[in-house]
């Protein structure tokens, strides 16, 4: 009897907790039957800017097609692969198959850098330094890929950057390949180390110029990708200046009149990336209309039309997706990053505080708020918590730049060891990192200055000089 009475006491348990489930299911289905209204934020985030670039002077397309078949232009090699995409993209991003195809298809006939550049990456290592053993096989390997090192120094003369692919996971990916920008970066230093002053000056012509192309990259209407891209490449350029300014084979006088514009500080607000969230904003949209997509999952080529079984269940967990929630959500969300990225970075910390304290409320799946559009918020959650990031990195590039510039005063001005550490207190413009001011660490035991990096860096990447002795 005991028995029976705790079973049938476990029945009555089992069916109060079944009926609440399915009470809470038919509730949050009945909440998310409807969608909001989008925001006028949104409205105005959802519509990109107009781009003021004809495409041939426009880096993103001159890039989209920098690695095009011999012979041809990359401008036009650009325009059609952009063409090809914005034709193919009904179909590729709702057939895995023809999407395999169409990507097989994009990677085919391209030109590559010969010759193996990979041990001089410009970031871990110093071209600087290899330059001075290796001058014959770079002089080779310039002339070797002379095509594709003209598309390089063509993208110096273009005079903006704007992304005119249409959003999606499936859009062009488009870079300039990293061992043509080491190839890029070699002959430079190779010209300044071996070749006549009218030789070195035109090495430093195209350094600078190399600085304003991924300035214009940075500040250009485009995804985090691009900005990424464009910070990586600043670095690699900032390197070779900091490495020939400290070198003491070095004469200064070649970084004087126009060529001082390459130890030269960017405006601050060069290194502030608060635009690109809108465009992150319209790139996640294209992912939101995906998901409102139940016919194909977005998986790659490997992905499969959908069995019956999974049709319904996308369709089912198709209901506690809002797109228009999810849009509002993504704009409030693109507004607050632009308020970080674009606040002084001096208060740096004030305004991660507070972007933080919106963050943690925003993304509490705990709350009760999540049972309407449970899905876009689950996404959102997942998603947002690195982006912080990204700026600060930006601004560890920043305050290398900085860097270089320090090295640059402290070796013309002949300083000693004993004098750094007051120099850098004396010129804080130079020796602190642009976010909270923190001090750049001096080591007099290896003659070192480094930045004390705010972002998480790649391993290896270097953010130090080492100081030649008076």
């Amino acid at each position: 009897m005991p028995i029976a009475k705790g079973v049938r006491l476990a029945v009555k348990i089992i069916g109060v907790l079944a009926g609440t489930v399915v009470v809470l299911f038919l509730g949050a289905l009945a909440i998310n039957l409807f969608d909001e209204q989008l925001t006028p934020a949104a409205r105005d985030l959802l519509t990109p800017p107009p781009n003021p670039y004809p495409a041939e002077s426009n880096i993103y397309v001159a890039m989209a097609g920098v690695r095009a078949p011999s012979g041809q232009s990359m401008i036009e090699a650009g325009e059609s692969r952009i063409e090809a995409y914005e034709r193919a993209l009904g179909t590729i991003m709702v057939d895995p198959d023809a999407a395999a195809a169409f990507i097989k298809k994009s990677e085919s006939n391209k030109l590559d850098v010969e010759g193996d550049l990979l041990s001089w990456s410009p970031l871990p290592s110093s071209i600087w330094s290899n330059a001075r053993a290796h001058r014959d096989e770079i002089v080779a390997l310039h002339n070797e890929n002379q095509e594709l090192y003209e598309r390089y120094l063509a993208l110096h003369e273009l005079h903006g950057y704007y992304e005119t692919a249409e959003p999606s996971v499936m859009a062009p990916f488009v870079f300039v390949p990293q061992r043509l920008r080491t190839l890029f970066l070699a002959y430079v230093a190779t010209r300044i180390q071996t070749g006549t002053r009218q030789q070195e000056r035109a090495a430093l012509d195209d350094l600078q110029a190399d600085l304003v192309l991924w300035r214009t990259v940075l500040k250009g209407n485009g995804t985090l990708l691009s900005k990424m891209l464009a910070t990586s490449a600043l670095h690699g350029d900032l390197l070779l200046i900091g490495d020939l300014v400290t070198d003491p084979q070095t004469d200064l006088s070649a970084v004087a009149g126009d060529q001082a514009r390459l130890v030269t500080l960017f405006n601050i607000t060069d290194w502030q990336i608060g635009d690109v969230f809108a465009a992150e904003m319209r790139f996640q949209d294209s992912i939101f209309r995906g998901i409102s997509q139940t016919s194909f999952p977005v998986a790659g080529s490997a992905a499969r039309p959908l069995n019956g079984w999974q049709r319904f269940w996308n369709a089912l967990q198709g209901q506690f997706f809002r797109l228009r929630a999810s849009e509002n959500m993504a704009a409030e969300h693109a507004e607050h990053l632009r308020a970080l990225a674009d606040a002084n970075p001096a208060e740096f910390s004030t305004a991660r505080a507070a972007y933080r304290g919106w963050l943690q409320h925003r993304t509490n799946l705990a709350s009760a708020r999540t049972l309407y559009n449970p899905v876009g918020k689950i996404l959102f959650s997942v998603g947002s918590g690195a982006y912080e990031d990204y700026v600060m990195r930006v601004y560890d590039v920043a305050a290398f730049q900085r860097l270089v510039c320090l090295a640059y005063q402290i070796r013309r001005q002949n300083l000693g060891a004993k004098d750094i550490p007051l120099f850098m207190i004396q010129h804080p413009e130079w020796a602190t990192h642009p976010i909270d001011a923190k001090s750049f660490n001096w080591d007099p035991a290896t003659s070192t200055v480094a930045v004390i990096t705010a972002g998480r860096q790649s391993l290896g990447r270097r953010f130090s000089l080492t100081l030649p002795s008076p």
